[in-house]
């Protein structure tokens, strides 16, 4: 077992381990230990917790950071090339990225590598299967085999810091500096083929992160056959993210008496915290403004900061920030009430998006630096290495979007667009994300980290350099086709690598 798991470990040993938690542990162990007085029931409110995070990193990736980022691109002008592998590539792997810098942050490095490595591994072997399961799909096998290679060789590093056992900061720029160089080939490569993307190319378009967009897609297609939104494939990245926005309000404005017990329950339940985001986060269209709502804004916004940043004890000059912070708040919100119309957006609500884009990362490492803390302490609990938890758990509601949405997309008629999300996706969160975490890592000590140390995470490192292997084969084999027996293969080394991670870890 890692020494990361091994964090807060020593209660176990104290007489008093409540009084242990409430000194040296974070607050989830004194939730366990005092609250709860070690009661089994607790087990089950981990993992409602758990899923209940899952979804709201999710859905605030979807409904408001990546629309945000979108906003963002237009408002830039960027090509949607460029945009599609930069912001909104960033907006689809929020939540891996954000989730492995904390991890990094807390100095607890295999956490990281291990949700890296179990989203990419789950991504190009089970969602590449189920997408290869709706069609046959031919593929431009220079650009697929291109981000097939750079999957393999990024894998490859990360293998091979591990055997040296130590990450420099020169090591930890290297990732984000790759990915800049295949930014810098993507980009040519389209630009030699400006020609061909006018006409046929499928561009890369937002994933979603937890909403089951096939689902909801598809039902929205049936209703309205004839309407352009049939037609995704010669749309734009950015338009295409309204149309899904669109659809999303359309298809949730189901009144309360018309649910269903269930979904009655879950609306209850997810009530607070929806409300909380909608007062907080200022991403408003034509739809969705409320000139008091957007009075508030800054009220609810500046309690939120204060609150998630603990900034009560902080002063500048001998004098409260919290103080500060409040009084702006209030002064901002009467400014937004008297400036604007009840029904009209004001001028100003672009620079109202851009601020919804910071206040959503603000939201998305709350949440993840809690799911970080209780896959910390479920490690603990049940005496795992925090790296397999990575791997599975982490991965896994990481991964769920990609799980639902490629395979929708597929449906649609773009395989093309699938296909390479498949690897985009994993090749951003990855060399990103890693990177990041490493740099972050490097500032605050000299990060060491071995791999050998970590089996399952070589486990996982072998693996994800064979399935990119066998892809890249598959690919100059089949000329580029993707085809039903491949994706049945990555399935199948999915399956094989779960089987060894568990009997490593369990046996």
């Amino acid at each position: 077992m890692s020494v990361e798991t091994l964090e807060c470990a020593s209660v176990f040993d104290d007489n008093n381990r409540c009084a242990y938690a409430e000194n040296y542990c974070d607050p989830f162990y004194v939730f366990y230990f005092c609250t709860f007085d070690e009661h089994p029931a607790f087990y089950i409110l981990i993992f409602l917790l758990f899923v209940y995070l899952i979804y709201l990193l999710g859905s605030t990736a979807d409904l408001y950071f990546s629309p945000a980022l979108a906003s963002l691109s237009d408002t830039l002008k960027l090509s949607p090339t460029v945009a599609g592998v930069t912001l909104l590539a960033f907006g689809n792997g929020a939540p891996d990225v954000f989730s492995s810098i904390l991890a990094a942050k807390k100095l607890k490095v295999s956490l990281s590598i291990g949700a890296l490595f179990g989203g990419a591994i789950f991504v190009s072997t089970v969602v590449l299967g189920r997408v290869s399961l709706v069609g046959s799909c031919q593929m431009e096998i220079k650009k697929t085999l291109r981000d097939c290679c750079l999957l393999f060789i990024t894998a490859l590093l990360i293998m091979l810091y591990g055997f040296l056992g130590t990450i420099t900061m020169f090591q930890a720029c290297l990732f984000p500096l790759l990915y800049i160089f295949y930014v810098f080939i993507v980009f040519r490569m389209e630009k030699s083929q400006e020609k061909l993307l006018q006409n046929s190319f499928e561009l890369p378009i937002m994933e979603t992160n937890f909403i089951d967009w096939g689902e909801i897609i598809e039902n929205y297609i049936e209703k309205q056959p004839q309407k352009k939104y049939v037609q995704v494939g010669n749309r734009n990245d950015f338009e295409w993210s309204m149309i899904k926005q669109k659809i999303f309000i359309e298809e949730n404005q189901t009144e309360f008496a018309d649910m269903g017990i269930i979904m009655k329950i879950l609306f209850i339940i997810l009530y607070p915290v929806n409300f909380l985001r909608e007062l907080t986060i200022p991403f408003y269209t034509k739809e969705n403004w409320s000139r008091m709502k957007a009075s508030f804004f800054p009220i609810s916004a500046g309690i939120f900061i204060i609150y998630t940043q603990d900034l009560f004890y902080v002063q500048i000059y001998n004098f409260p920030l919290w103080i500060f912070i409040v009084f702006t708040s209030i002064f901002l919100g009467i400014m937004i009430f008297c400036t604007s119309k009840r029904t009209v957006l004001p001028s100003y609500n672009g620079k109202l998006k851009a601020l919804s884009f910071f206040i959503s990362v603000l939201w998305i490492c709350t949440i993840c630096e809690i799911m970080i803390d209780l896959l910390a302490l479920t490690g603990t609990l049940l005496g795992l290495p925090i790296s397999f938890l990575g791997l599975s758990l982490l991965a896994w509601g990481n991964s769920a979007g990609d799980f639902w949405a490629n395979p929708a997309i597929a449906r649609l008629g773009m395989g093309q667009t699938a296909i390479t999300a498949c690897f985009a996706g994993p090749l951003f969160n990855t060399l990103i994300g890693f990177g990041v975490s490493m740099i972050v890592g490097c500032t605050q000590s000299k990060l060491t980290f071995h791999i050998l140390n970590h089996k399952e995470l070589l486990i996982a490192g072998a693996f994800l350099l064979v399935s990119s292997a066998i892809t890249g084969v598959f690919l100059i084999r089949n000329t580029g086709k993707i085809v039903r027996n491949h994706g049945l293969f990555q399935i199948c080394i999915y399956l094989v690598f779960s089987a060894s991670l568990l009997a490593y870890t369990f046996l």
